[in-house]
């Protein structure tokens, strides 16, 4: 019901945010709400700040029950291969340091597709809102997609490593 805004911030304009501002005083004068920011029960406020962190309050529309499950799903396997990819650039950069020669061309590939897939994960967590609002299906879809992805890269970089093609 309520959402925080700083106390530096802008507000809206003056008779909008009146009209808000009393609508929520309203409201918490018979209800009860935590703070958005820490949690502090803002029943009975006659201003709309909250008196435990000092932050001002905003009447504000959310939503509830977002399910993130199959974003976390579709994130995931980007997220563990760009990590791991940091790790395997470094045997990558230090072998022609040290004078034991370049590395394989397949682990530079697949640390190539680490660093890929870990930008991608980025990507899709910048567009997050985006992709947390379409349907569960499309959503499903996608997580799907980057596994298979994952999987096939796997399996061919398994492939290649034992000499199988």
């Amino acid at each position: 019901m309520a959402e925080v805004e700083s106390t530096a911030g802008a507000t809206t304009s003056g008779e909008a945010a009146d009209r808000n501002d009393r609508l929520l005083l309203e409201y918490l004068s018979s209800n009860d709400a935590p703070c958005p920011l820490c949690g502090y029960n803002v029943r009975g406020l006659t201003r709309p700040v909250c008196p435990e962190c000092r932050h001002r309050l905003r009447l504000t529309v959310g939503v509830s029950d977002v399910s993130l499950k199959w974003f976390l799903a579709a994130i995931v396997p980007g997220m563990f291969s760009g990590i791991a990819a940091m790790f395997v650039a470094i045997p990558i950069i230090v072998s022609p340091l040290s004078g034991n020669g370049s590395a394989p061309g397949f682990i530079v590939a697949t640390d190539t597709f680490g660093f890929l897939s870990g930008g991608f994960a980025l990507f899709m967590m910048a567009r997050r809102k985006r992709i947390v609002s379409m349907p569960a299906r499309s959503q499903m879809w996608l997580a799907g997609i980057v596994w298979m992805i994952h999987v096939l890269a796997f399996l061919a970089l398994l492939g290649v490593a034992f000499g199988f093609y």
